[in-house]
């Protein structure tokens, strides 16, 4: 099922200049053709939410023959891993200067019916939510639960990265959009700084392409026997290239 053109819409209304994640892929592409690197020798890290809703983008790398994708998947997709994780990612790029990406996006529903933060799935009468996860912490903090959370060390390690913002996120018109933005800036800066240390401690000479936006889940096909659902959107907010602790900014465009 491809995206109605009303939530196309209203997608480019809310994030501007989106792109399917079919383009976002071609354009990854297109960035290594200009270095004579084809996609086999390429390592895509996923740092992504573990919601299924994000399995699309990992199965077009797949399906654009990338290597296999070394996992950095949390809840939310907020980069709670660390800097073990960017360093044993770093040790999966074998050959010497073999080059890696980081796919880093907190990802946010829209349903058929154009609201975000919700989205129909596979299979599910009822309409879900998207991110579950994200959800889920505004409603502990609205009950005013700030953590840690008995048995969900994750969701309480990602509360306790926010607290400075969570009354910035609950009086937001959308606290559920307000908090992917966060996760966003926050997360980015963090991976950000994680990279150049690893890049600057590390004699590993593999140059690294972080590709940074929000994921938007589109809603799904009720047969579950049908073809994954590659219609999603991605709002691409940056390219940036490091090498040898040096950053540099790619055009999006």
């Amino acid at each position: 099922m491809s995206v109605k053109n009303g939530l196309i819409e209203k997608i480019q209304q809310k994030y501007q200049n989106s792109i399917s994640i079919i383009d976002l892929v071609h354009k990854i592409i297109k960035i290594f053709e200009n270095k004579n690197i084809e996609p086999k020798h390429i390592v895509p890290a996923i740092a992504l939410c573990r919601d299924d809703s994000i399995a699309p983008l990992i199965y077009l790398l797949k399906k654009m023959q990338f290597s296999e994708h070394f996992s950095m998947q949390t809840l939310s997709g907020f980069p709670i891993f660390g800097i073990t994780s960017i360093k044993a990612f770093y040790h999966h790029l074998h050959t010497d200067c073999m080059p890696g990406i980081i796919v880093y996006a907190p990802h946010i529903g829209i349903s058929r019916d154009g609201t975000f933060g919700l989205l129909n799935r596979s299979g599910i009468m009822e309409i879900g939510r998207s991110c579950g996860a994200n959800h889920s912490l505004i409603q502990k903090w609205t009950n005013n639960e700030f953590g840690p959370y008995e048995n969900d060390p994750e969701l309480s390690n990602v509360s306790q990265n926010l607290t400075d913002f969570i009354p910035r996120i609950l009086n937001a018109p959308s606290p559920i959009q307000e908090l992917v933005e966060v996760e966003y800036t926050l997360g980015k800066k963090i991976l950000i700084n994680y990279i150049i240390q690893v890049q600057q401690t590390e004699s590993h000479n593999h140059p690294l392409l972080l590709v940074s936006g929000i994921h938007i889940d589109t809603p799904r096909n009720f047969d579950v026997d049908q073809p994954r659902n590659i219609s999603d959107y991605f709002h691409l907010r940056s390219l940036e290239w490091f090498k040898e602790g040096e950053k540099k900014e790619l055009n999006t465009n």
